[in-house]
């Protein structure tokens, strides 16, 4: 059964209007395809694993800087425990500004509550800083406080760690349901051109 008879067919009306219609869909595939290219894009650029190795490696140098600490206040500060301690502490205070200025971990400052425990991060080292450049003896007399401001901090890369994890992996899957949506729209932006085409 034909929706259009012959003369329809030809009318220049109709003709205008199913050619008008063809353009839109072509238009139509052609943003959304344009569209879905830069979300595949945007996936396939994303910096999960870098991010958590960063992350990682935060927590571990922490972990270094605790050890080194707490061997000072057992062994005693000797000029040898201070200066590893030392060495320690500017892994750990480079690790959390190359983080803080790295493209990979973007997402820290996307995030408030990220951006807030890189904060604390920032705050813990750059309060510590004087001491750890200060003679070996007032560092020695102060030990006990740096190690107590570094117990205070302790939960924090890991938990940096554990949340940037569940954020990215949540932005990875917004993008693909991104991704989803925009095929869904150019499979249906095409079924109508071939509609129209039909009946052109």
């Amino acid at each position: 059964m034909q929706l259009f008879s012959a003369p329809m067919r030809g009318s220049p009306v109709l003709r205008l209007l199913i050619g008008a219609a063809i353009g839109l869909c072509l238009s139509l595939v052609v943003f959304l395809s344009i569209n879905l290219s830069h979300r595949i894009s945007e996936l396939r650029q994303a910096r999960q694993d870098s991010a958590q190795f960063s992350l990682s490696q935060l927590e571990v140098d922490y972990l270094k800087l605790d050890r080194a600490t707490r061997r000072a206040l057992r062994l005693g500060a000797t000029p040898g425990t201070l200066n590893d301690l030392r060495e320690r502490f500017d892994v750990f205070f480079s690790r959390i500004f190359v983080i803080e200025e790295s493209a990979d971990v973007a997402i820290l400052h996307e995030s408030p509550g990220l951006h807030g425990l890189q904060e604390q991060l920032k705050t813990f080292v750059q309060r510590q800083a004087p001491l750890i450049d200060a003679p070996d003896a007032q560092l020695a007399a102060r030990l006990p406080e740096f190690s107590r401001a570094l117990d205070q901090i302790s939960l924090i890369p890991r938990q940096l760690s554990i949340e940037t994890l569940a954020v990215t992996a949540a932005l990875s899957d917004a993008h693909r349901a991104e991704i989803i949506r925009l095929l869904r729209n150019i499979a249906i932006a095409v079924l109508l051109m071939f509609l129209a085409l039909l009946f052109a």
